[in-house]
């Protein structure tokens, strides 16, 4: 494991509802190493120990913050049936 920061597994209320295995956070020590899992998750489907692997790209801060803002707006059209949720 000579590129890895730190892994971690995280709780999801949508995993456990859905009855999904835990996340997986993995943080690399050099962006080349991100870039190839990222091109490669692209290019073909990983797996390990014959099970699929979702890799997703990590959402910037910034952007998560903004999704915290507007989440009351979300929650208020999911209420009044203008979006699904």
């Amino acid at each position: 494991m000579g590129g890895i920061d730190e892994v971690f597994r995280i709780f999801t209320r949508y995993a456990m509802r859905n009855k999904l295995p835990r996340e997986v956070h993995v943080r690399f020590m050099k962006k080349t190493i991100k870039t190839q899992i990222l091109q490669s998750a692209r290019d073909k489907t990983l797996k390990y120990k014959d099970k699929e692997i979702m890799v997703l790209k990590q959402v910037p801060r910034r952007m998560r913050e903004m999704k915290r803002e507007y989440q009351f707006l979300t929650k208020k059209l999911i209420k009044l049936s203008i979006i699904d949720g």
